[in-house]
């Protein structure tokens, strides 16, 4: 009761606050930079710029979500398009993506940047010769936690989602599924991979654990059932590390049977001897 009359008390106030963020500048406003009338507002820089600042920090900064005010309320900018003051929007080039040059200003040498510069910025490419995407590491592992606690939630949702995001700020493209799923596994293989470095254990199993994320083990470790989808079956990234091959299960139920089988009929042997020393009926 105390939690709903705070929040009865604070929604006229949020909403007041909604409404402010959602006004467009009043006249007159000035450029952060040069000072002259601005058009652009960027929410990564929370700054105010006109096109021709705009144009100079975000050729360089694509992803940053800008919006412009011309039409009288907010709307979402591409990265290639900005406008002026008098709402003309300008398309200044098709946005290429290239890798930066280090230079060092006293002797000229210069450095191109890698792809293990890129790793090192936080960015895992989706080709292991020549790659024209990447994603970002947070993301992957984002999604990683995601899909383990919420085993129904599927990837093609989450680029569904993405994509949805992009357009609404502004950048409308479309996510290539296999890539990125592709991605994805070759980057949890290697998460897997630094797990045996550092000794993880890996016999705490999410569906035998006392929370379980799901009631079946498919559920709780993401396993596809190839073989009835008509996909074929797949090598395993993990080997044998974790389970062990239904052949080498068999042969092992086997030998227990048969030691099973074996001790019994040793134990049937001696009873019957015991009973025949005593002279007493014997029935197994």
């Amino acid at each position: 009761m105390k939690a709903e009359i705070s929040w009865e008390e604070s929604r006229s106030i949020l909403f007041e606050w909604e409404v402010c963020r959602h006004a467009v500048p009043v006249e007159d406003t000035k450029c952060f930079k040069c000072m002259i009338e601005a058009s652009i507002k960027c929410e990564d820089c929370h700054r105010l710029f006109c096109y021709h600042c705009d144009m100079k920090k975000h050729f360089l900064n694509p992803f940053h979500d800008r919006f412009s005010w011309a039409s009288g309320y907010y709307e979402a900018l591409p990265p290639t398009v900005t406008v002026d003051l008098n709402g003309t929007f300008t398309d200044w080039r098709r946005y290429d993506l290239y890798l930066p040059i280090f230079e060092c200003q006293e002797c000229g040498y210069s450095l191109p940047a890698d792809a293990k510069m890129l790793y090192d910025g936080g960015y895992f490419c989706s080709s292991a010769r020549k790659s024209n995407t990447f994603f970002s590491t947070k993301l992957l592992n984002n999604w990683h936690f995601l899909k383990r606690n919420s085993p129904g939630l599927s990837m093609k949702s989450l680029l569904i989602a993405l994509q949805a995001l992009g357009s609404h700020n502004g950048r409308d493209g479309c996510i290539n599924f296999e890539a990125a799923k592709r991605t994805f596994q070759e980057w949890r293989f290697m998460q897997y991979e630094l797990a045996n470095v550092q000794s993880y254990n890996k016999t705490v199993c999410p569906a035998c654990h006392t929370n379980p994320f799901a009631i079946h083990i498919d559920g709780n470790k993401k396993l596809f059932r190839y073989e009835k989808v008509g996909r074929g079956l797949r090598e395993s990234y993990c080997s044998e590390s974790v389970f062990a091959a239904d052949n080498d299960v068999t042969n092992h139920l086997n030998h227990i049977e048969s030691l099973k089988t074996k001790a019994s009929q040793q134990v049937k042997h001696r009873v019957l001897n015991v009973c025949q020393e005593l002279h007493a009926p014997y029935e197994w």
